[in-house]
């Protein structure tokens, strides 16, 4: 697909030794950067996308709206910010009617406007939806066994535009403190920082934000990012640093910059397995 229409579900396999084995073939739908984009008629076509993948739960990264304060603006917000937070949560409405969900922040939801971000947080929490601001949420089996699941808010000074700077270990553990000794899923909405989620702990780290870099390119990944510094590390797809993973969706939606050239809309379906994966299996 040259221009990025319609959606894609992208399916990975993760097998970990740490993970229970009543954990064996846990499945959950990871959503990214919806930004407000409706697929259908109040999202009934990303709706039955995910109710035929049928998971146990669905976690959601950050940026389902789109944020900034703007004081052009009578209610000091944009129309579009308003209608994407309207948008998700008709989608959030509808999915905690037949789903656990559990729901990180990215940048768009820490930098909304304070009355509309309360009105989408109030909102999340009447629709018992897990929301993680600098916390974590335990996923517990019907046999007492666990994994955590962790969300972690970075600030604006970790979103810099042209420049790059890097996330210290102490930072994340001053946020999240010592990770658990159960397999951990963290939500972290930037991928730049792999390398110090991977040295906290975390065994799979989910993140989005890049959009895929908006343009992808064989064997080179995603043209340009947020920060608009080309050529992104961890742009779109599956990382690894030793035993710990790394998935970076590509993205549900759009905004500012609404152009994906060789780079679908996805969400994306994880399928986690106890040991690890050899050849053929």
């Amino acid at each position: 697909m040259i221009i990025g229409r319609g959606l894609y579900m992208k399916k990975y396999c993760i097998y970990s030794s740490e993970l229970p084995s009543s954990f064996d073939g846990f499945r959950f739908v990871f959503i990214s950067d919806l930004h407000g984009k409706e697929y259908g008629v109040d999202n009934e076509i990303l709706m039955d996308i995910i109710d035929k993948a049928a998971p146990d739960c669905i976690l959601i990264g950050g940026d389902m709206v789109v944020g900034g304060e703007n004081t052009r603006y009578p209610e000091g917000y944009s129309d579009v910010s308003r209608e994407s937070v309207d948008v998700s949560i008709k989608l959030i409405k509808k999915l905690s009617e037949r789903y656990k969900i559990i729901h990180a922040l990215g940048n768009h939801e820490e930098k909304l406007a304070e009355s509309l971000r309360e009105r989408y947080f109030r909102t999340l929490s009447e629709l018992s939806v897990n929301l993680l601001d600098n916390s974590s949420f335990n996923i517990l089996n019907s046999n007492g066994e666990s994994i955590d699941v962790y969300g972690l808010s970075l600030g604006r000074e970790y979103y810099p535009k042209l420049k790059r700077v890097s996330l210290p270990e102490e930072v994340i553990e001053d946020r999240l403190g010592v990770k658990s000794e159960k397999f951990s899923i963290l939500m972290a909405h930037s991928p730049l920082y792999f390398k110090s989620y991977a040295s906290w702990g975390a065994e799979l780290t989910l993140s989005g934000h890049l959009h895929g870099g908006v343009m992808r390119m064989p064997y080179i990944g995603g043209a340009i990012g947020p920060d608009f510094l080309i050529f992104p590390r961890y742009s779109g797809g599956l990382y690894e640093n030793g035993h710990k993973k790394m998935i970076v969706s590509c993205g549900a939606g759009m905004h500012t910059i609404n152009l994906r050239i060789f780079n679908p809309p996805e969400i994306t379906f994880v399928e986690l397995k106890v040991g690890e994966r050899k050849n053929g299996n």
